[in-house]
């Protein structure tokens, strides 16, 4: 069993997001994108790689092996004025897509999704993906459920979680049974 301790912010928040069994995301596509721009700069924020000073954003370090942070962190870098994190989401909501789907391979890559490319009509490409086993998801939001209502101690990581499930409004995904 892959350990939930292996999975990044970013990935907790897309497996979170992501419906068990269709070929979808439980969430609004434009809540999506805003959440997966925040866990990105929440994992930024735990790596201590950005820093909030009056209200503006900056790179403290570039220092990253993770190409979608490195990415981002060039983008913030290389922008000519310093923006408020709420200008940065909202820029960076943007490109969420290209995030995602790096994202997405990444999940891929661990063996916990899998992609599957049609074509609508015989044309038009789209891609959709699918759990390889429900059990991780399942095991995460258990483990969220914990940290909630069992008072486990939290760490940064869990915190921001828990903020990112609170700012997308998440909570009926913890409380549904089917869909």
């Amino acid at each position: 069993m892959r350990s939930l301790n292996n999975l990044s912010l970013k990935e907790k928040f897309l497996i979170i997001a992501h419906h068990p069994s269709k070929g979808r995301f439980m969430v609004s596509e434009i809540i999506l994108n805003h959440g997966i721009i925040g866990a990105l700069l929440l994992e930024l924020s735990n790596k201590e790689l950005i820093y909030l000073k009056n209200k503006k954003l900056g790179v403290k370090s570039r220092k990253t092996k993770d190409e979608l942070l490195a990415s981002m962190l060039a983008r913030i870098n290389n922008s000519p004025k310093e923006r408020s994190l709420k200008s940065w989401v909202s820029r960076l909501s943007n490109k969420s897509k290209k995030y995602k789907w790096g994202i997405l391979n990444t999940l891929s890559d661990k063996a916990i999704l899998k992609i599957n490319k049609r074509k609508f009509l015989g044309l038009i490409p789209y891609k959709l993906t699918y759990f390889t086993n429900n059990k991780i998801r399942e095991d995460l939001i258990e483990n969220i459920n914990n940290l909630v209502f069992k008072n486990k101690k939290l760490n940064n990581e869990d915190i921001a979680l828990l903020s990112l499930i609170d700012a997308c409004k998440m909570h009926k995904i913890f409380c549904k049974t089917s869909d």
